[in-house]
């Protein structure tokens, strides 16, 4: 004897869409958590090879960090740790790192993008202004310190994600007093230090003036 086909009923249908549809929600944020992770890994990544390469130029350089070029003055300017043409702009290739002159230390200039940086301009990365004779900012061009004079440099952050209403670094330059680091990593903030490590932080840990990590 045949034996008949018995097809979904319309309940049985609409149960079975609503657990695909629960555990679609459940499982959506884990893996939107786990591709930021991800990024978050590629932006400390990036960050270390900068921060070496900075560390490189200091050898060169009898010691001292590379200079930078800070607001408006700064367009088009060369000299600076990287270049920008245009001041707080959001523009495709804004910056131009391979015009700077940490490039020839890193030859990459994928590496100054944050895959979270949505502005995605040419640079996502911001020197510590606090590391010049200058800090407030009272010249456009600063000279960067040199290392000798830097205390605890594993504790002293030496390059931020900087916070800016475009959403990304505004000329590469985070001003001690002004500035404040971009939450792009889960609420947490990529830093390079001093002496060459980097790590995610929440920003409430950063101590304005000298930026400086407090544990």
């Amino acid at each position: 004897m045949k034996r008949e086909k018995r097809a979904f009923t319309l309940i049985e249908v609409l149960v079975v869409i609503t657990i695909i549809a629960i555990l679609a929600a459940i499982l959506f944020p884990v893996l939107s958590r786990a591709r930021e992770k991800g990024r978050q890994t590629a932006c400390l990544s990036n960050m270390k090879q900068i921060a070496l390469g900075i560390m490189a130029y200091v050898e060169d350089y009898d010691g001292f960090l590379p200079n930078f070029w800070d607001n408006v003055a700064g367009e088009g300017q060369y000299g600076g740790w990287v270049f920008y043409n245009t001041f707080n702009q959001c523009y495709p290739n804004n910056f131009e790192p391979q015009k700077g002159s940490i490039y020839p230390y890193v030859k990459n200039e994928q590496i100054f993008i944050c895959p979270s940086d949505s502005c995605r301009h040419g640079c996502s990365y911001a020197i510590n202004g606090a590391l010049t004779s200058d800090p407030i900012g009272g010249s456009r061009f600063h000279r960067g310190l040199q290392v000798t004079y830097i205390e605890e440099p594993a504790n002293v952050i030496l390059l931020v994600e900087e916070q800016c209403p475009i959403g990304s670094t505004d000329d590469a330059h985070f001003h001690p007093t002004g500035n404040i680091a971009e939450r792009r990593h889960l609420e947490l903030s990529n830093f390079a230090f001093c002496d060459g490590h980097v790590k995610p932080l929440r920003r409430e840990a950063i101590q304005s003036g000298t930026y400086r990590y407090n544990p």
